[in-house]
């Protein structure tokens, strides 16, 4: 957590461990330089050594001076301790005027600031009052606090073992006399053998602190990692312990930097920026002791300010507020007043709200602003994502694993957890929800709480569940709470709870019964189970256009939708069963009951599901039956399946079924009814009319229902007597209603149009109608002069969904008899969908195809006229045909581009460049004037019209991939092309290129920004070739590219020259040398697209040994360098390349590269910065992937490891059965693996327990090892 929002982040841990207090502030020499200006190291010893009188040749002098000029030279301070020089001046001054010295130097002014120091103690005061403070510093300046503290110093100090003894303040290294004339007690200890006897020898200091940190959490203020005094104690404690545990330091720096100062010392660093003096670091301090004066008041400031919600403050502030509900304690205290923060801040609490993808909101025809939910929920603790393309709809952004999560189990809760929190195999546990722990279930009673408001929804909506304890507090503040809440709020809360109680697992559960079926057959119970299973139930989801951030707190119409999405879902059933005749109306009456809650759903969220219910006589022209084999029109359809099957068997019970059905029911039982009726064993003839005539307006006019109800007309009327037909047509021409405010004149027209689309089909399809209804049609004929009997023919089309590939059309036969200077005017008219949505008409790219003579005939009489269609030349120029045009043909289309005008030219450039890559494949002598004319054109035309030249691929605002981008635009097309010249074909080394052909070149090399760079990336494609043929023209043109001020320049150079992940000659490698090792650590695009080449380019210069010299052309001290400097992902990539080459069956690759992989293991570094856990994880899996060199290379591998601690590290060969790594060399695999393996053991690699197992078994002298011991013991505590 952050108290400012540029000051370190402090962590959680430790801020509770001082509110508990459990936490010692050790002060060094940064705390009295802080506010109180007493001297740093080189000021002390420079007062010393004046106040002694030391002589300028004595080695402590020049010792000093050194040290001195190393800090200005290189930056790196303490690599002379001030130890070394005080045992020098021993040698020459006895020891009480040395702390006499001392003690003079560091003599405060008067009225010397003194908040650092009263920062500290106030931090290290605990709520009892004790102060639990420890320094190294000589000065007085903590007793100047006025505080009249107990005071502690050698040879007497506290027993940390003694309850409540450490109260006071600690001078662990002796402290000064009240007038700075010398030291108290026993002196100071400055020197290296004052340090030896109090860390080593005698060990008191090593014994006090080995205490400290068995009991208490201790943190260093005002060190660095090589001060003496931190440099003794934690060396002494980690030789005499092993790793440190609760301990951190405040370190200036940036993260890796400050982080790899104490990392080796076991220290967790702390940050933070040293800017302006470490403001830093003593504001956040000064905020954290403001804190410690009063934890109530801060709390109760936290809280406020939250109430604002989290995107009225800061990103540090937002993370003050998860460090409060990080406790138990701090939930209850956000949970309490009669004022919450919003419910908004569930999307800081959840992480996948956090690092949501981000969006707009749409409604209404209106798109809202873009919105990235990062920049409004972020916590100053989260990494920050990737920022993603708004235009790339298929971007996507996952939360990290890592990412703090309110609502997921932290060390805090785990510690309390008891049998109540934990599932069981019997009792009461065994079938109720496990009780939440206290924090997660007091922010539930948050939720609650907040529960009226529309993001509490919003937020559950994104949410598969919610514990059954939360739903149960929600469901009480709606139904019995006092406060209004309103109505779309509990609505919709109560179909999320309807929604969740849906946790069955349909497969799962259709497979169960259909082993039940062919084991015991059909029965009652089975016929319960499979309505069940096939029931349909509510779903809830988030409003697909609500966007990434939840509505407001005010709920209109507007917000009231963006709640969430409510559908009704139906289990999709991939294969059919086959009901027996016995049970099949027992199967209709369950699977009718399923139907009747599926239109009292659909009802509920709207009904909008009932509108479009697929025909149930399917249409012949459908190009899928996707619609009729998903949700309720599989339903139904599979209902009437059923219903046919009973018919036929038994009339009387099928008869029964159909009068059991709602009359009431517009939609699917209308349907169902509209269908039946077909059935004369259902309906018979002299019922028929009457049937219809009782259908309700709004069923008989549903459009969805006039297919079946059209089919079923004409399949019956035939054998209809006049009675019912005269019910019919009154029926038909009654029309439909008036919709409520519809103009009279358009319902007119609505009703004509549909009487007289279903008079016209019924008539179509042999149904003779009477006289009064042709009479009747004439009259409706006039209300609607615009309709034909063609729209009457589709009457009983399907409405269903129609999806299909559309076919493109290029006919072209009425081109070819049209003349000449009338096909491209007919070409175009005739172009275009046709009556069938799914084909496209295209006559001139067939034209194209299989006419090109003429239809380049018809391009130029345009071109003479001084039209150049732009539609039309396209068609022709990136027609397949062209790549079989003859040479001549394509000099004369060449020829007629190049009289071109530009502007012209330049919309077609693309296709341009597309036909000349193709064609210049057939370069022949006597089109090449017409080539270099066409080459001249084109290249004018980049240079007038840039922008023209853009890449068909689009980058957004990702990074560019200049190989795709210039494959793809039209200078890199030319740049192909000119490799297609024959003059350049057949050059001897050195011979040089051909003038004509150089003028093209360096035509390209000169045009405008991105096209020179999509020239660039072909060039250098070539670069072995250039340098082979014509070393000083690629010296001076191209060459220079790699070095240049222009980023994009050099990005594009290098990837054209990485692309073909060739490693170029001897001669031109040594000359890019020191280029390629440059891009290896230069963080261009290019660098991080071709990482794996680069690597394996360096991993061959460094296993390629000069014959003549004997030198590596990469060598070790360059390769350690380097290797040094890079990524863990160039790192890791160099490993996998050399253990490929190592691997490979190629002969002399393997015997090369098998004893040269041991080599570079011995060059490899050894730095902590490249002992990374990703580095160590890779490393290790070479060795346990290297075979019979596992002992050898597990031997270099072992001093280059440091602990995993996250899941990096995957080893899937130790998981072989049979004569693997473990079993043949089970000393060495231990070895590897209690060098990697985290403390944390759930952070280890799967079956790992089994491979521990395996190690025990392979060597039983192993199982009593300490490391196997101490692994299995991890293990077993997780």
């Amino acid at each position: 957590m952050r108290f400012l929002a540029d000051g370190p982040s402090i962590p959680d841990d430790l801020l509770l461990a001082r509110d508990q207090g459990r936490v010692i502030f050790f002060c060094g020499a940064g705390v009295s330089r802080a506010r109180a200006n007493l001297p740093d190291f080189f000021g002390l010893a420079r007062a010393v050594v004046s106040k002694l009188g030391v002589d300028k040749n004595s080695s402590a002098y020049k010792l000093i001076e050194e040290a001195q000029e190393i800090d200005r030279r290189v930056g790196v301070s303490g690599a002379i301790s001030a130890d070394r020089v005080f045992g020098l001046l021993e040698r020459d001054f006895s020891s009480s005027d040395i702390e006499e010295a001392v003690a003079s130097a560091l003599k405060p002014p008067t009225g010397c600031d003194l908040t650092a120091h009263r920062i500290l103690l106030d931090l290290a005061t605990t709520r009892e009052g004790a102060v639990q403070l420890v320094t190294t510093n000589f000065d007085r300046l903590f007793d100047d606090c006025g505080r009249n503290l107990k005071i502690w110093q050698p040879p007497r100090l506290p027993d940390p073992l003694r309850q409540n003894e450490i109260n006071g303040v600690v001078y662990l290294h002796g402290r000064s006399t009240p007038t700075y004339t010398g030291a108290e007690g026993d002196g100071f200890i400055l020197s290296s053998s004052e340090f030896g006897r109090a860390y080593l020898s005698d060990g008191w200091a090593t014994t006090f602190i080995r205490e400290i940190l068995g009991k208490y959490v201790v943190v260093f203020v005002g060190y660095t990692a090589d001060d003496p005094p931190v440099h003794y104690l934690l060396e002494a404690l980690r030789r005499a312990s092993g790793k440190l545990e609760n301990t951190y330091a405040f370190q200036s720096g940036d993260h890796n930097d400050a982080a790899a100062r104490w990392r080796h010392k076991g220290v967790q660093a702390i940050p933070y920026s040293p800017d302006n003096a470490h403001a830093a670091l003593w504001q956040s301090l000064e905020a954290w002791a403001d804190r410690a004066r009063d934890p109530d008041a801060w709390y109760a400031k936290v809280i406020d300010a939250s109430r604002s919600g989290p995107a009225a403050i800061q990103p540090h502030e937002r993370g003050q507020v998860a460090h409060v509900v990080s406790t138990y304690e701090g939930v209850k205290r956000y949970c309490g007043g009669d004022v919450l923060p919003p419910a908004e801040w569930l999307c800081v609490f959840d992480k996948y709200r956090r690092f949501a993808k981000p969006g707009s909101s749409a409604s209404f025809g209106r798109t809202g602003p873009y919105v990235d939910p990062f920049d409004i929920y972020g916590l100053d603790s989260d990494t920050p994502p990737t920022k993603l393309d708004p235009e790339d709809h298929y971007a996507k952004r996952e939360a990290p694993s890592d990412a703090w999560d309110a609502f997921e189990l932290n060390r805090l809760d785990r510690a309390p957890i008891r049998d109540e929190n934990l599932a069981a195999l019997r009792g009461h546990w065994s079938n109720h929800s496990p009780r939440l722990v206290p924090r997660i279930g007091q922010l539930g009673i948050w939720l609650a709480k907040v529960c009226d408001q529309p993001a509490a929804v919003w937020w559950a909506a994104h949410q598969s569940s919610l514990h059954r304890s939360i739903q149960e507090h929600i469901l009480w503040e709606l139904e019995r709470s006092s406060r209004h809440i309103h109505k779309d709020i509990r609505n919709a809360w109560r179909s999320l709870f309807e929604a969740w109680n849906y946790v069955e697992d349909f497969d799962r559960d259709w497979y169960a019964l259909q082993n039940i079926i062919k084991a015991d057959g059909w029965s009652s119970a089975v016929i319960r189970r499979l309505g069940e299973v096939l029931r349909p139930h509510l779903s809830a989801e988030p409003d697909f256009w609500g966007g990434p951030t939840p509505p407001g707190q005010g709920l209109d119409r507007e917000n009231g939708a963006r709640l969430l999405r409510m559908d009704v879902k139906y289990p999709e059933t991939h294969e059919t069963v086959t009901v027996p005749d016995k049970w099949c109306m027992a199967v209709l009456r369950v699977l009718r009951q399923n139907l009747e809650l599926a239109l009292a759903l659909e009802n509920e969220i709207g009904g909008y599901g009932l509108s479009n219910i697929s025909p149930i006589v399917q249409s012949s022209i459908e190009d899928d039956h996707y619609h009729r084999t998903q949700g309720l029109s599989a339903a139904i359809i599979r209902f009437t399946e059923l219903f046919s099957q009973l018919n036929k068997t038994n009339r009387v019970a099928a008869k029964r079924e159909f009068l059991s059905w709602p009359t009431d029911d517009d939609t699917i039982f209308a349907r169902l009814r509209i269908w039946a009726s077909g059935k004369r064993s259902v309906v018979s003839d002299d019922d028929f009319g009457k049937f219809i005539k009782s259908l309700s307006d709004g069923a008989f006019w549903d459009s969805y229902h006039q297919r079946d109800l059209l089919l079923i007309l004409a399949d019956r009327w035939g054998k209809l007597s006049g009675e019912p037909r005269k019910l019919i047509e009154e029926k038909l021409l009654k029309g439909p209603k008036r919709w409520r405010g519809e103009k009279f004149s358009a319902f007119d027209r609505r009703r004509a149009w549909a009487i007289l689309n279903r008079i016209q089909w019924l008539q179509h399809s042999g149904c003779k109608l009477s006289a009064s209804i042709s009479r009747q049609a004439k009259l409706l004929r006039a209300v609607v002069p615009d309709w034909n009997e063609d729209y009457g023919g589709k009457a009983a089309e399907s409405l269903e969904g129609r999806t299909g590939w559309v076919r493109t059309d290029t006919s072209y036969e009425e081109l070819a008899e049209t003349p000449l200077s009338q096909v491209l005017l007919r070409a175009k008219e005739r172009s275009g969908r046709s009556d069938d949505f799914l084909v496209e008409n295209d006559p001139f790219t067939g034209l194209a195809a299989q006419r090109p003579a003429r239809a380049f005939a018809a391009l130029s009489y345009a071109a003479k006229r001084g039209d150049f269609p732009e539609w039309a030349w396209r068609r022709f120029l990136t027609s397949e045909a062209r790549k079989n045009d003859k040479p001549r043909l394509a000099r004369l289309i060449a020829e007629r581009l190049t009289r071109y005008p530009d502007d012209q030219l330049a919309p077609i450039l693309r296709p341009v460049t597309d036909w000349l890559k193709d064609a210049s494949t057939k370069l022949s002598e006597d089109c090449l004037p017409a080539f270099d004319c066409i080459l001249r054109k084109l290249a004018r035309v980049l240079r007038e019209s840039p922008s023209e030249g853009r890449s068909s691929i689009v980058r957004g605002s990702n990074e560019p991939d200049w190989t795709m981008e210039s494959i793809n635009s039209p200078a890199g097309k030319i740049a192909q092309a000119l490799f297609n010249d024959p003059r350049k074909d057949n050059l001897n080394r050195s011979q040089g290129f051909p003038t004509e052909w150089l003028v093209h070149a360096e035509t390209l090399l000169a045009l405008p920004n991105d096209s020179r760079r999509h020239a660039i990336v072909i060039l250098f494609h070539n670069i072995n070739w250039f340098f082979a043929v014509d070393p000083k023209w690629t010296e001076q043109y191209l060459l220079p590219a790699l070095r240049g001020d222009d980023t994009d320049d050099r990005d594009a150079a290098w990837s054209g020259f990485l692309w073909g992940a060739r490693t170029p000659n001897r001669e031109l490698y040594m000359r890019l040398k020191k280029d390629i090792l440059a891009l290896a650590a230069n963080p261009l695009p290019s660098r991080r697209t071709y990482v794996e080449i680069i690597a394996g380019m360096i991993l061959a210069g460094w296993g390629t040994i000069d014959t003549v010299t004997g030198e590596r052309c990469i060598s070790n001290d360059e390769m350690r360098s380097l290797l040094l400097t890079v990524d863990d992902e160039f790192r890791a990539r160099t490993l996998w390349q050399a253990q490929k080459w190592s691997d490979e069956k190629n002969a002399n690759s393997h015997e090369r590269w098998e004893g040269q992989l041991s080599e570079l293991l011995q060059v490899w570094p050894r730095q902590l910065s490249a002992r990374s856990p990703n580095t160590s994880a890779r490393l290790c899996e070479l060795a346990f992937s290297s075979g019979d060199e596992f002992p050898t290379v597990a031997a270099l591998v072992l001093p280059l490891l440091s602990s995993i601690e996250r899941d990096h590290l995957i080893l899937p060969e130790l998981r072989r059965s049979g004569d693997n790594i473990v079993d043949r060399y089970p000393e060495q695999a231990l070895a590897l693996l209690h060098a990697v393996l985290p403390e944390n053991a759930q952070a280890w690699p799967y079956e790992i327990e089994g491979i521990l197992k395996q190690i025990g078994e392979a060597s039983s002298a192993l199982n009593s090892d300490d490391r196997l011991t101490s692994l299995r013991q991890k293990w077993d505590a997780r």
